[in-house]
C-alpha cells in the first residue's frame, strides 16, 4: 500500500463526499458500491480497525474504486420538486412515479410503452435527492395518449367551471375564500367531501372541490369579519387591534415573545381578515402594549 492510497468505510467516504459539498445520500452511494461489487468495479476490500479499537471485516474501500464507481452521482443534476417532476430547456420531465400522479394513470401503463419505445431519460434527483431517471412528460404523454382522460384545468386563479358551478383545490379555494388551507383541508376530510379530478393551470392532476360545498363548511368563518388597514390592523370600538406579526413588528419585539405575553396574559383576540382578505386573531394593542412595556422601554434605550 502506497501514501497515496486511502481506504474507508461507507460511512467514512460518505461524510468526506459531503465535506466537498457533494450531495449524495447514504443509501444512494451504499447501493451503487454494493452493486460496483458485483459487477467486479470493486475489487479491493479489506478488514479493519476503526479508531474505537472495533474491527470491521471485509468494509474498507479504495477511494479511486469508490470515486469511479460513483463518478455519475457527484455529477450536478437537476433536482425534481415535491411532485417529482423536474424542468429542463423549458421541458418538464418526471419519474415514472411522478408521471403516473400528474397524468393520472398507472405506472404499469406507463413503464412497457416507455421500454417498448426505448425512450431515453435523463438523470436527475428526486424530492429527497435520490438519483432516478426522468422522462419527458409530453413524449409519455404521447405514448399514454388513449390512457389519459380528457380533464378540466385551472385558470390562473386555480378555478374552472363546469355547467356554471366553480370548482377549486384546496389551496385555491382557501386563497378564495380567505381561510387557511389546513382549515379548508380539515374540514373537507372530517366530511368526506366528494371531489373531482382537474389540471392546475401548471398541467398537474388535483383533486378539486364544488366552491358551494366548501363555502358552506366554513361558513362561520367567511361571515362579514372586519378587515384590516394597510398595516393589519383594525379599529373595533375605536381601540387598535393587530395580529401578532403586526403588533410585534411595532413594539420592535419578536413574535414569539409577543405570543407569549398574550397567553400568559389571557388576552381575548377577535377574528377579522387581514389586509389581502386571508382570516386571523387580531389583539387589543394597547393590553399587548401594557403586558410588553418592559421589553418595549429596553428596545428604545438601545
Amino acid at each position: 500500500m502506497t501514501e497515496k492510497e486511502r481506504y474507508g468505510t461507507i460511512t467514512a467516504f460518505h461524510r468526506l463526499f459531503q465535506e466537498e459539498g457533494i450531495e449524495v445520500s447514504f443509501p444512494t452511494m451504499a447501493a451503487r458500491i454494493e452493486s460496483a461489487k458485483k459487477q467486479g468495479e470493486i475489487t479491493v476490500i479489506l478488514s479493519g480497525r476503526l479508531n474505537t479499537g472495533r474491527i470491521l471485516y471485509g468494509a474498507f474501500y479504495l477511494e479511486s474504486e469508490v470515486r469511479e464507481a460513483c463518478a455519475d452521482l457527484f455529477k450536478v443534476l437537476p433536482k425534481a420538486d415535491k411532485y417529482n417532476l423536474l424542468i429542463v430547456d423549458d421541458e418538464t420531465y418526471g419519474t415514472i412515479g411522478g408521471l403516473s400522479r400528474n397524468l393520472g394513470i398507472s405506472m404499469d401503463i406507463i413503464q412497457p410503452r416507455i421500454q417498448d419505445v426505448r425512450l431515453k431519460p435523463i438523470r436527475g434527483k428526486d424530492k429527497t435527492g435520490h438519483i432516478f431517471d426522468f422522462y419527458s412528460l409530453s413524449e409519455v404523454s404521447k405514448l399514454c395518449g388513449a390512457f389519459i382522460q380528457e380533464l378540466p384545468q385551472a385558470d390562473k386563479d386555480g378555478l374552472f367551471e363546469i355547467n356554471g358551478e366553480t370548482f377549486g383545490t384546496s389551496f385555491s379555494l382557501s386563497r378564495h375564500l380567505g381561510v387557511s388551507e389546513a382549515t379548508v383541508r380539515s374540514r373537507i376530510q372530517s366530511t368526506s367531501l366528494k371531489s373531482i379530478r382537474g389540471k392546475a393551470k401548471t398541467g398537474r392532476i388535483f383533486d378539486f372541490f364544488l366552491l358551494s360545498d366548501v363555502q358552506k363548511l366554513c361558513e362561520d368563518l367567511i361571515s362579514d369579519l372586519p378587515q384590516a388597514d394597510e398595516d393589519n390592523y383594525l379599529k373595533i370600538n375605536g381601540e387598535s387591534h393587530g395580529t401578532i406579526r403586526s403588533l410585534a413588528r411595532r413594539f420592535g419585539i419578536s413574535k414569539t415573545t409577543v405570543q407569549s405575553r398574550i397567553q400568559r396574559g389571557a388576552i381575548k383576540p377577535v377574528c377579522g381578515k387581514n389586509r389581502v382578505g386571508h382570516i386571523f386573531d387580531f389583539y387589543p394593542e394597547t393590553e399587548v402594549q401594557i403586558l410588553c412595556a418592559d421589553l418595549i422601554a429596553k428596545r428604545k434605550t438601545e
